[in-house]
């Protein structure tokens, strides 16, 4: 979670997490191009930034060691952390749909992960 990101111990966020906040690492308060940077150096993997016109999450292969970076849903992504990730994606949508939430599109992009690594 970068500077000025939700807390992530606040009560609301707590009940939408259900829990997962005591199961994974959270980083709060965090520098995201070092940890983008310590991420590709550590697991030799890919940093995938989520935007509105990335090339398709489904033309990627989510196999190996990968990063998702989800911008808040008001102004997204920093051009800089677009930079410095391995390239931009984005969910499908149908022509009205002019956006997700971030959540949704957090789920959308973790269970394509998943599907791929289950299915193969």
């Amino acid at each position: 979670l970068s500077q000025g990101c939700a807390e992530a111990w606040s009560p609301k966020a707590l009940r939408g997490g259900q829990g997962a906040q005591f199961r994974l690492p959270i980083i709060e308060r965090a520098d995201l191009i070092a940890e983008i940077a310590n991420f590709r150096q550590s697991h030799r993997g890919q940093v995938l930034a989520t935007t509105m016109n990335g090339t398709s999450l489904y033309q990627q292969d989510l196999r190996g060691p990968t990063a998702f970076v989800m911008g808040n849903e008001g102004s997204g992504l920093s051009t800089e952390i677009i930079e410095v990730s391995s390239r931009s994606v984005s969910v499908p949508m149908k022509d009205a749909v002019e956006s997700l939430n971030v959540t949704s599109a957090a789920s959308v992009c973790l269970f394509e992960a998943f599907r791929q690594r289950v299915s193969n």
